[in-house]
C-alpha cells in the first residue's frame, strides 16, 4: 500500500520540532523530500524554513485533507467529507458499493452508519442481484434513506487529541472494549479511560470495527463469540499501536451465554478469548456497531462517543455478573 502522508502527535512543542527534523532526515536518506507539513501549533509552523507550510488547501475552507479525513488545525478536530452523489446514477448494486466505498473512516467513528450499507450489500448478494440490476422498491427506499444522511455526515466532529493533558497528570489509564452481535453483523468498540490524580475521569472513543455476519447462519450465542473475538483483537491492536502506559484492559459483552462459554472448560469449545465481563444491553455501545443507526442519532449519542456512564465511576460500581461454572447451555 502506498501512502504519501504521515500523521503524528507529540506531547510538547520541543518534541514536535525534534520529530520534524528527524522525519526530514529520515526521508532524505531514502531519497525523498518532505514537501510540506501542517500543524495546529503556530510555534512549530515556520520552525524549519526549508520545509514549507502546505498551501495547497484547495476549496475546503480552513480544512485540510489528510489520509482521506478532513482536519481543522485551528479547532484541532477531524471531520468527514460528504461524498458526491450523482443525481443521474441509477440505484444498483454497483453504485451502492461505489458510493459506500468513498467514505473513508480509518478509526471507525462512523461504524454504526457504514455498517448499514455493508448489510444492505450482503442482502443483495444473498438475493442474487446482478451488478447493474435496479434495486427492488423496498431495498431502494432503504438505500435512499442512507444516501439522504450523507448531507449531515460532516456534522459528526470529534477531538483529535484523546489525551488533552500531560501524562504526568494521569494516575493511570485503561482500555475498555465492548462487543455485540446481531443476526446481521458483529461489532466492537474500544475506549480509553483516563483517571487523573485528582479523581477526574475521562473516557474517549479510540476505535471501532464491524463486519457483516457470515452467509452461513450461526446461532446468536455463536455470533456473540465472534464479536468477542473481534473485540479482543481490536483491543490488542489499539494497545500495541497507541504505545501508551496502559494499566489494564477490560472486555465487555451483554451475552451471558457467550461469557459462560468463554469461562467454561476450554477443551469443550473452539479457542476464544477469556477474561470477559458482563454489561447490560442498554449500556453496550457496540450495539450501534452491530445494528447500525442514523448519522443524526450518532452525532448526539453520548453512549457511542463516551461509553456507558458507569465508566466515570470507580471500578466497584461497575456491573457484575456471577456466572456458574456448572453445566453450560
Amino acid at each position: 500500500m502506498y501512502v504519501d502522508e504521515l500523521v503524528l502527535s507529540c506531547e510538547s512543542i520541543e518534541e514536535a520540532k525534534k520529530l520534524l527534523q528527524e522525519s526530514k532526515s529520515l526521508f532524505e536518506k531514502g531519497g525523498f523530500n518532505v514537501t510540506g507539513f501542517v500543524s495546529n501549533c503556530s510555534s512549530v509552523v515556520g520552525y524549519d524554513k526549508t520545509i514549507p507550510f502546505r498551501s495547497d488547501r484547495k476549496p475546503l475552507g480552513r480544512l485540510w485533507k489528510t489520509l482521506g479525513v478532513l482536519w481543522d488545525p485551528k479547532m484541532d478536530r477531524p471531520s468527514f467529507r460528504q461524498p458526491e452523489v450523482s443525481a443521474e446514477a441509477q440505484d444498483t448494486k454497483r453504485t451502492l458499493l461505489s458510493l459506500a466505498a468513498t467514505i473513508i473512516d480509518p478509526l471507525g467513528n462512523l461504524t454504526p452508519f457504514t455498517i448499514r450499507a455493508k448489510m444492505l450489500l450482503q442482502l443483495l448478494w444473498q438475493e442474487g442481484t446482478s451488478w447493474d440490476d435496479l434495486l427492488l422498491a423496498i431495498v431502494a427506499a432503504v438505500w435512499s434513506n442512507w444516501k439522504g444522511e450523507l448531507a449531515v455526515l460532516s456534522q459528526d466532529r470529534i477531538d483529535r487529541a484523546c489525551i488533552q493533558c500531560s501524562l504526568m497528570e494521569l494516575a493511570y489509564m485503561d482500555l475498555h472494549g465492548f462487543a455485540d452481535a446481531s443476526g446481521s453483523a458483529f461489532g466492537a468498540v474500544v475506549y480509553l479511560r483516563l483517571v487523573h490524580w485528582n479523581g477526574k475521569v475521562e473516557v474517549r472513543l479510540l476505535a471501532a470495527k464491524s463486519t457483516v455476519a457470515l452467509m452461513k447462519k450461526l446461532s446468536l450465542p455463536r455470533c456473540e463469540l465472534m464479536a468477542a473475538l473481534l473485540c479482543a483483537r481490536l483491543v490488542a491492536y489499539v494497545k500495541r499501536e497507541a504505545d501508551l502506559p496502559i494499566r489494564s484492559c477490560f472486555c465487555w459483552s451483554d451475552s451471558s451465554v457467550a461469557l459462560c462459554w468463554i469461562r467454561s472448560n476450554s477443551q469443550r469449545w473452539k479457542p476464544f478469548v477469556s477474561n470477559r465481563r458482563y454489561c447490560a444491553t442498554p449500556d453496550n455501545p457496540a450495539d450501534f456497531a452491530s445494528r447500525g443507526c442514523p448519522v443524526s442519532t450518532l452525532a448526539a449519542e453520548s453512549l457511542w462517543h463516551s461509553g456507558p456512564r458507569w465508566l466515570q465511576l470507580d471500578e466497584g460500581a461497575w456491573p457484575k455478573l456471577k456466572i456458574s461454572h456448572g453445566r453450560t447451555p
